[in-house]
């Protein structure tokens, strides 16, 4: 089955980049770019790719049992709203996943660039 079409919206992508994650983060090494969590529009999807990358650094593997505490603590993310986005995946291409986030990073491009000058 083919992966969400991230060239919809940057929301889209960001979900779907997300979700990918949740199932496997070792998609995390094939990034073509480096991404954080200002690149991303919605701080909601910024804050869990951020936790992510945490879980991943300490050893662990995010999966919503594992982000649980994060998310209740965190109050950005509900468990149930992290078991729907884990259900959703598709299996998506290497090639559909460095998509969407080149298009993370390119939205975010003005934006980074207005915050830069604000500060």
């Amino acid at each position: 089955m083919k992966g969400p079409n991230p060239s919809f919206t940057s929301r889209a992508s960001e979900r779907a980049l997300c979700t990918w994650l949740l199932q496997n983060d070792r998609w995390l090494d094939d990034l073509p770019v480096p991404l954080e969590r200002q690149h991303f529009q919605d701080d909601k999807f910024g804050a869990l790719f951020e936790e992510i990358v945490n879980q991943r650094r300490k050893g662990a593997r995010a999966t919503p049992d594992t982000l649980e505490s994060w998310a209740e603590n965190g109050g950005i993310w509900e468990r149930d709203e992290l078991d729907k986005l884990h259900g959703d995946v598709r299996c998506g291409s290497l090639e559909e996943f460095e998509s969407a986030a080149r298009h993370i990073i390119r939205m975010a491009g003005g934006r980074l660039v207005l915050d830069r000058i604000n500060d």
